[in-house]
């Protein structure tokens, strides 16, 4: 069929899709490339990832880059390698790029692919269905394939020969309709919670937003990050929006997972499930986190969490 075209804005990100696409490309009969917009600086690490191209451009692009801009790149390095599957990261901005690529490319196109695979010649996908209940497998038709896969599905593997073909590609980037104005630095505090060792969340069981030092005092004592449910960052705004875990926010895969008056329901449990261990207080008997959680405490958080925290210190000390 063809070979596989891997691309992500990081380059950890890049290096899961990698080594992936080598295995995927073996069974299409190809090889897989890597597409590598902002310089070349990354090209051997690629390579022991199990590229065997990296194809860049002769002017790299800035990194704020219009997304429309960089579909129409991705295009002219899928035609130059012939590749038939793009593997993208379903990042926030890989979730948009994703679908304008597949139109350039007449490609079928799915997004926050949690697998994929060749299978009999065809290329299968799962993904989240029915608000995330349940996992189906989709089938693309068609000739190219464009699937964004969501990250940290895969692991790379840093073990083979750090050497392979570079070539750099002449584009213009086409003029954009869209037209900056103005840029504003989005508030970030350096929290990442996708990669944090442990997370204490909280939903609707605290009631104010000057109990949630009740919360950050219990994640001080377990030396873990804040996050939050969807109602709380959007509804309340109490935290911002990377503070949110869940379908529509981060997915995280902590040591420990504390959850925290939150219902547990399937929007928030499916991005939870990569935690090694969860521990869940509520007040609620019937809570649906409690089908997911190791431990479970029924009871007031406001009586259970300074306990907790005391303990945790004490623990340290």
């Amino acid at each position: 069929m063809g070979g596989v075209l891997a691309y992500a804005d990081k380059v950890a990100q890049a290096c899961e899709l990698v080594t992936r696409g080598r295995e995927l490309a073996e069974d299409l009969g190809g090889e897989v490339a890597v597409a590598s917009l902002w310089g070349e600086g990354n090209a051997e690490v690629y390579f022991r990832c199990g590229a065997r191209r990296v194809l860049g451009l002769q002017k790299p692009l800035a990194p704020e880059t219009a997304v429309e801009v960089v579909a129409e790149a991705l295009a002219l390095m899928t035609r130059s390698t012939g590749a038939k599957l793009i593997l993208i990261s379903s990042s926030k901005r890989g979730k948009e790029l994703a679908p304008r690529l597949a139109q350039k490319l007449t490609a079928g196109c799915i997004t926050d692919a949690l697998a994929v695979r060749v299978q009999e010649g065809r290329i299968e996908a799962e993904r989240y269905a029915l608000g995330g209940s349940t996992v189906a497998t989709e089938v693309l038709g068609g000739e190219i394939f464009v699937v964004a896969v969501l990250p940290g599905k895969y692991s790379s593997h840093e073990d083979f020969p750090a050497s392979g073909e570079t070539t750099l590609l002449e584009f213009t980037p086409p003029s954009s309709p869209l037209r900056v104005v103005e840029r504003r630095p989005k508030a970030m505090e350096g929290v990442n919670l996708e990669e944090a060792s442990r997370v204490v969340a909280f939903g609707r069981g605290v009631k104010k937003k000057e109990d949630l030092a009740l919360v950050e005092d219990l994640a001080r004592s377990a030396q873990a990050e804040v996050g939050c449910t969807r109602p709380v960052a959007t509804d309340l705004q109490w935290l911002p929006e990377y503070r949110m875990i869940g379908l529509s926010g981060k997915r995280v895969k902590p040591e420990i997972y504390f959850a925290v008056g939150l219902s547990g329901q399937i929007q928030h449990s499916v991005a939870i499930q990569g935690a090694k261990v969860i521990v869940a207080i509520n007040s609620s008997k019937d809570a649906p986190i409690f089908k997911y959680a190791d431990y479970g405490i029924i009871g007031d958080l406001y009586k259970v969490l300074p306990k907790l925290s005391e303990r945790l210190r004490a623990l340290k000390g």
